[in-house]
């Protein structure tokens, strides 16, 4: 179901007014196209926890970020999936292979030629493990918000959202 045009406008025009903006045409046109294969109550949920949470008029990657995140429990469980995962490929490729990961923020976090450092920086104690664990898991959530909040428009899928580059790296972190 698509949103209503003019049901959509009256309410930007309704928060523009409530925080003091003005919105010109060509925005609000940009709003619309961006927001329109969302439903209106879909929309204005997002509007409505935006008014009670922001200071200023949202911006457009603050609605998708709301209409399209998964909830806390899910980023955190692929989180730890993806963490399984590079365990798991360390123990089968070792320091001198070349891991596959089916998740791709994985190799935004590891890139392939920091693999033989980050084999390495996970030997030692349990406890730099899990520093080590709790690490990765912070910068894959931080790069999966990053990745949400760039999106702008419904329809891309894990593989295309994944797919940019990234210099971010766990190399450095404990």
């Amino acid at each position: 179901m698509e949103t209503n045009r003019k049901k959509l406008l009256i309410m930007l025009g309704a928060i523009a007014t409530q925080y003091g903006y003005k919105l010109d045409p060509s925005q609000a046109d940009l709003y619309y196209e961006l927001l329109k294969d969302f439903t209106f109550e879909q929309v204005k949920a997002a509007a409505t926890h935006l008014l009670k949470t922001e200071k200023f008029f949202p911006k457009l990657c603050q609605f998708y970020e709301i209409l399209t995140a998964s909830s806390p429990d899910d980023l955190i469980n692929r989180a730890e999936a993806a963490w399984q995962e590079v365990l798991t490929q360390i123990d089968r490729e070792g320091y001198y292979g070349k891991p596959s990961f089916r998740d791709p923020l994985i190799r935004q976090i590891i890139p392939l030629g920091q693999w033989p450092s980050f084999c390495l920086s996970t030997r030692g104690t349990e406890t730099s493990l899990d520093i080590k664990r709790r690490a990765f898991i912070e910068s894959y959530k931080a790069r999966a918000k990053s990745i949400a909040t760039q999106q702008i428009g419904p329809g891309k899928s894990d593989q295309q959202i994944g797919s940019g580059n990234s210099e971010s790296s766990l190399t450095q972190l404990p």
